[in-house]
């Protein structure tokens, strides 16, 4: 098992075993996008996804225009997931479960392809409206993008 996924819990690191990472990849709410910049930062991007159970995932997001142009020039990001995160009642630690994998982003998706992506991050994420989404003509979001994050192959062997 890679050392790249965690459960975090009072200062140890126990590896997660492989199926509590798949659950946390398909149950997680959201996750974060890590993009260089050009200026030598780092732009994270918050959104929601849904993991295409093979070796990457289809997330929504809305990405300031900045952060688009960065992400046609640095395709390589890191995406993490972390799980829920209850309080331990003596409130100095807190337990969580949390996967960081290194990713190729694709930004332009075919029409069937995003149809799909659209499809399957609807189902998950009942409280959307279909005629919300970009690519439809109906989005009042601009910015909003349907992308594909596959993982870097070192980070497959974990799922």
């Amino acid at each position: 098992m890679s050392n790249h996924s965690y459960l975090n819990y009072a200062g140890t690191e126990p590896i997660l075993n492989q199926a509590s990472v798949q659950e946390l990849l398909s149950t997680a709410g959201q996750g974060i996008i890590s993009i260089r910049s050009d200026k030598g930062g780092i732009y994270a991007i918050s959104a929601h996804f849904v993991w295409d159970e093979i070796k990457g995932f289809y997330v929504y997001c809305l990405p300031e225009e900045r952060r688009l142009s960065q992400m046609d020039v640095h395709q390589e990001v890191l995406f993490s997931v972390v799980g829920k995160v209850p309080m331990m009642s003596n409130k100095k630690d807190v337990e969580f479960q949390s996967f960081n994998m290194g990713c190729t982003l694709r930004r332009f998706l075919s029409t069937d392809e995003k149809r799909d992506a659209l499809k399957q991050l609807k189902s998950k994420y009942d409280d959307f409206e279909l005629t919300d989404w970009p690519g439809n003509g109906m989005s009042k979001r601009k910015s909003a993008q349907i992308l594909h994050l596959e993982m870097l192959e070192a980070f497959t062997s974990c799922i």
